[in-house]
């Protein structure tokens, strides 16, 4: 069996790194091609690859000429080695991978949708035709949580012949020992002191993101002067709900207690640093998946969810997390103090969670669950 994957706006993942390792071990050729935008800039994704001596292309999209530019090359790929199967994901990697597949006479057409919602969210025109494109060529769409499969039959109008559900996988003993040199580095560069009471958000500044909400918690906390010894820092890209985000942070008079911190480069890590890890989107769908609310179940951390994404399907109150209303800073405000003062009760649903996550969310549950259906559409 031999699968192409067709894929773009990709730096790092360990989601599809770990994936090509378990399929490589299990004796299935791949051929990896990543339409690249930003041209001159190291991809670690490609690098890693190659590492693992996994047949990769990278092909640079440099303006509206590199689309056909790049579906004739991608075409002449599938050619070239006549894969089985084409399996796509992502915007680029999507539009010229299906379009290539389908000149190439390949049938077998697969496409993972990483966003549902994304082009109804931000109202792009271009990105619905290339969505609609994208399901219309397929011959199976993946989405990857049950709230992004709801949401594509409703929208879309996908029917369950076409469309499943595969969740996204961790690499379970990557979260497992993780030494404490790699923890302190962390405390150090972070002036993370022995006291602190750490709140961690990693999610990039979107207006989908909640992080208006956090930053109204983080007053509610002032207001009440129950803030002593909390730190909530916020991690990942900047994002383009930003400049807003920091200016509500200095109209709330909250830089002391909440502070952006950027990109980390030990993410698994940093789970460890958290006392709390905090995960708020503003409703049911936004959140596609959330592959930080799982790296939070697996890394055993007492969480505050909204149920959006992998949330939605997964975080039970006072179970295995703590849920809170969309859009409540109120709420907010009472799980970190809950939390703080009931660090016990947070081991609990932290352990709780890690034991979830393996049973749900393992990567040979995904890789299993990809095999089966590659192998449905040989037959």
């Amino acid at each position: 069996m031999t699968i192409l994957y067709c894929l773009s706006d990709i730096k790092k993942s360990h989601q599809w790194l770990w994936f090509a390792e378990e399929m490589k071990n299990r004796g299935i050729n791949q051929i990896y091609i990543h339409i690249e935008k930003s041209e001159g800039s190291r991809n670690f994704f490609y690098d890693d690859l190659v590492k693992l001596e996994v047949m990769v292309y990278s092909l640079p999209h440099k303006g509206k000429l590199s689309y056909l530019k790049n579906i004739l090359q991608t075409r002449a790929i599938i050619k070239k080695y006549k894969p089985d199967i084409i399996h796509t994901s992502l915007p680029l990697g999507n539009m010229v991978g299906q379009i290539a597949a389908w000149l190439s006479g390949k049938k077998n057409r697969v496409t993972t949708c990483e966003n549902a919602s994304w082009a109804h969210d931000f109202n792009s025109g271009k990105q619905k035709l290339v969505d609609k494109l994208t399901y219309r060529l397929s011959k199976k769409v993946i989405a990857v949580a049950d709230t992004a499969k709801e949401y594509l039959k409703d929208n879309y109008h996908l029917d369950d012949k076409k469309l499943l559900s595969i969740y996204h996988g961790l690499k379970e003993s990557e979260y497992e020992n993780i030494s404490e040199e790699r923890i302190t580095k962390l405390r150090q560069a972070l002036e993370i002191r022995k006291d602190d009471f750490i709140v961690g958000v990693i999610s990039r500044y979107e207006f989908w993101k909640g992080h208006e909400y956090i930053i109204k918690a983080a007053a509610v906390l002032k207001a009440r002067n129950q803030y002593a010894g909390i730190k909530i820092l916020v991690f990942g890209s900047k994002g383009s709900y930003s400049e807003t985000a920091m200016q509500q942070m200095k109209e709330q008079k909250v830089e002391d207690i909440l502070m952006y911190k950027g990109f980390i480069d030990d993410p698994v890590a940093l789970f460890q640093v958290f006392d709390v890890h905090l995960h708020v989107p503003v409703n049911k769908y936004v959140e596609n998946c959330g592959i930080n609310i799982i790296e939070g179940m697996i890394s055993a951390r007492p969480q505050i969810l909204t149920r959006s994404g992998y949330a939605w399907q997964s975080a039970e109150h006072m179970k295995n997390a703590y849920v809170v209303d969309y859009k409540n800073a109120e709420a907010i405000a009472d799980a970190i103090l809950y939390l703080k003062n009931h660090m016990d009760e947070g081991e609990r649903l932290a352990l709780q969670a890690k034991a979830d996550a393996i049973k749900t969310y393992g990567l040979n549950v995904k890789v299993d669950k990809h095999i089966a259906l590659y192998n449905e559409l040989l037959k």
